[in-house]
């Protein structure tokens, strides 16, 4: 029984820490460990996004579980799992400042900013990033 109360406290400290995480500036916090994301902010439908967009299929996302998320410059977006989350919140949780026209961020199922570019990053390039993360072979590994 002295084992069961420490380990229990530990959960509970960590539940809390991940609430307080999500309420504390980290509007996609749902995601973790279940999403990689793909961040595409832009300040209109602009040729960047187009190309980023028609450049990604959409079979190498889903086998990569990545979730590609437009962020425009005002309004919400709708994120699947998490709902209608403010652009701002996202923008100020990445940094990427609202005079930004363009801009792609990769984020690990970890959290972790993977890859940024303010240019369409090509598919080979993108899902040879994530295919060399250790999650992702381990995944491919079948563990």
């Amino acid at each position: 029984m002295g084992r069961w109360i420490p380990w229990r406290i530990a959960m509970v400290a960590a539940t809390v820490l991940g609430m307080a995480g999500a309420a504390s500036g980290e509007p996609l916090e749902g995601l973790r460990w279940q999403k990689r994301l793909l961040l595409v902010f832009t300040q209109g439908d602009t040729e960047r996004e187009r190309r980023q967009r028609d450049a990604l299929p959409d079979e190498g996302l889903r086998e990569r579980d990545m979730l590609l998320i437009r962020v425009p410059q005002d309004g919400e977006v709708s994120v699947p799992g998490v709902g209608a989350v403010p652009s701002a919140d996202i923008r100020s949780a990445y940094g990427v400042a609202d005079a930004a026209s363009f801009t792609v961020i990769l984020v690990g199922k970890d959290g972790g900013i993977k890859r940024r570019s303010s240019e369409p990053i090509a598919a080979r390039d993108l899902f040879g990033t994530v295919d060399a993360m250790p999650m992702r072979r381990q995944e491919t590994r079948g563990n």
